[in-house]
C-alpha cells in the first residue's frame, strides 16, 4: 500500500514530459527583425533537433481533480526532478523534490506502447511497480493527460500567437508569448504564456491560465544535450 501510495505521486509529475517534447501573427521585434511566426517555427525546429537531453523539470498544478475524479477540494501539487528524454517516447524521470516524502528520490521509465515502470525510493527502491499508460493516475490534478503535447498550441494553426514582450533571465533575453489556442489541455484554460529563450529558442517555461488564475506551471533548466546514446540511460 505504500508502494502504491508513492507511485500516485510520482505519476503527477507526467504531464511535464511533454514541455521538452512547443500560429499566427506578425508582430514585429525591432531589435532582431524577427515575427512570431519565425520565433515560433525557430521553437519547433529546435524541439525537433533536441533528440536526447537531460533537464531539471519543474512542475505545479492546481485544480479539483484525483485520479481523474472530480473533488469538492483544490489540490495544488510541486515536483521537481532530473529527466532523460529521447525522441520519441522515452522518458526517464527521477524524483528530486516533492510534496510527498514518499516519492522523492522515486524513478519513472516510459518507453512507449501501454507500460510504465515506476520504482520507489527509499526502503522500497527494490521494487519495480507496472502500470498502463491509460490509468488515471497518470491524470494530474487538472486532469491532464500524460500524452498531452505541451506545445500544441503553437502547433495549431488556428492559435493566436502574440509577442507580448521580453524579459530577462541569468542575462539571457527571454521572448514571452501568449498564446490563445482551440487545442489545449482542459477546457477551462483561457490563454498560456510562453517563456522562451530568445539565442537557443528552447521554451523554458509554459504558463497555463484560467483567466488570471495560473492552474498550472512546467519550467526546465540546466539543459544538457550533449550526451551520448546509451541503453543504460534508461534502466531503472
Amino acid at each position: 500500500m505504500v508502494g502504491m501510495k508513492t507511485t500516485n505521486y510520482i505519476v503527477k509529475i507526467s504531464f511535464i514530459f511533454v514541455l521538452l517534447i512547443t500560429f499566427s501573427g506578425n508582430k514585429k521585434l525591432e531589435d532582431e527583425n524577427l515575427d512570431v511566426k519565425t520565433i515560433i517555427k525557430k521553437i519547433i525546429e529546435t524541439d525537433q533537433k533536441n533528440t536526447l537531453l537531460t533537464a531539471v523539470v519543474s512542475t505545479y498544478s492546481k485544480g479539483y481533480y484525483h485520479l481523474g475524479k472530480k473533488t469538492d477540494k483544490l489540490i495544488e501539487k510541486k515536483m521537481s526532478g532530473r529527466i532523460t528524454t529521447k525522441k520519441p517516447k522515452m522518458i526517464l524521470f527521477k524524483v528530486l523534490e516533492t510534496d510527498d516524502k514518499m516519492a522523492k528520490d522515486s524513478t519513472l521509465l516510459y518507453t512507449g506502447g501501454k507500460d510504465v515502470k515506476i520504482k520507489p525510493g527509499g526502503i522500497f527502491r527494490f521494487m519495480t511497480i507496472t502500470y498502463k499508460i491509460d490509468d488515471p493516475i497518470f491524470l494530474n490534478s487538472r486532469n491532464h493527460k500524460f500524452t498531452f503535447d505541451g506545445l500544441t498550441g503553437v502547433k495549431d494553426p488556428l492559435s493566436k500567437v502574440e509577442l507580448i514582450g521580453t524579459s530577462e533571465v541569468n542575462n539571457r533575453k527571454i521572448y514571452m508569448l501568449k498564446v490563445v489556442s482551440p487545442t489545449k489541455a482542459d477546457p477551462e484554460i483561457t490563454h498560456e504564456i510562453y517563456k522562451v529563450d530568445a539565442k537557443s529558442f528552447v521554451v523554458l517555461s509554459i504558463r497555463m491560465f484560467v483567466n488570471t488564475d495560473l492552474v498550472s506551471e512546467y519550467s526546465i533548466k540546466d539543459i544538457n544535450t550533449n550526451i551520448q546514446d546509451s541503453p543504460e540511460l534508461f534502466k531503472l
